[in-house]
């Protein structure tokens, strides 16, 4: 139910003042540590203007003092995944990155 709860609350935060949009996305922060990101894209392979992309990614966004950012994309067949880190609270980031297919 906390998924639920917290992607609702967001959602809410989306139509406050800056001000509180600010202090809701620091206060939820400081509750993770890691966020990861599945985003299943097409089983095609994308074009753009009828040429063919030779790969395709996505960051998960970082804010606060979010120490580790995964993500993972599924296009074409393929999967691609990224890490994005804060190196002052995840040093051990190129060796997770390393690590991922």
């Amino acid at each position: 139910s906390q998924p639920p709860t917290t992607l609702a609350l967001l959602a809410a935060f989306g139509f406050a003042p800056r001000a509180l949009q600010t202090g809701a996305v620091d206060l939820l922060s400081r509750k993770a540590t890691l966020v990861l990101s599945n985003v299943p894209g097409p089983r095609e392979p994308l074009r753009l203007l009828g040429v063919q992309a030779d790969s395709v990614m996505f960051w998960v966004p970082q804010s606060g003092d979010l120490g580790l950012g995964v993500s993972v994309l599924t296009c074409g067949g393929e999967g691609r995944f990224g890490v994005v880190a804060d190196a002052a609270l995840v040093a051990e980031a190129l060796e997770i990155a390393a690590r991922l297919p």
